[in-house]
C-alpha cells in the first residue's frame, strides 16, 4: 500500500469515529466529509448501481458450479473401493 493510500485510510477511519451515527454523530455530515476526503484523494467509491445487473449472471454461475461439484463427488464415491473411507455402504436416493 502507498503512503497517500495509507494517508487515505487513516483519514477516513477518523471522520468515521466523529461522525458515525452510533457514537451520536450525524449521518449525513458522515456521508458529506467522507465524499469530501474521497475527492481529496481521487480515490471515489464503485458505483453500486453500475455492478447491479451482475448479481444474478453470478448466482446462476454459482448454482450450476455447486451442482456439478456435488455430481462429481457423488461420481468418486461410488467408485472407491468399499474398504476407503468415504465410500458409500447405502444407496443414495438424491441423485
Amino acid at each position: 500500500m502507498s503512503e497517500t493510500d495509507e494517508q487515505w485510510r487513516r483519514e477516513r477511519r477518523e471522520i468515521v469515529r466523529r461522525h458515525h451515527p452510533d457514537r451520536g454523530g450525524d449521518p449525513a455530515l458522515l456521508v458529506a466529509e467522507l465524499d469530501r476526503c474521497d475527492r481529496r484523494y481521487r480515490q471515489l467509491p464503485v458505483d453500486v448501481t453500475a455492478t447491479a445487473g451482475l448479481a444474478e449472471p453470478l448466482r446462476r454461475g454459482l448454482r450450476r458450479a455447486t451442482r456439478t461439484a456435488r455430481r462429481q463427488v457423488r461420481k468418486v464415491r461410488a467408485n472407491l473401493p468399499r474398504r476407503w473411507p468415504g465410500h458409500r455402504r447405502y444407496h443414495d436416493i438424491s441423485s
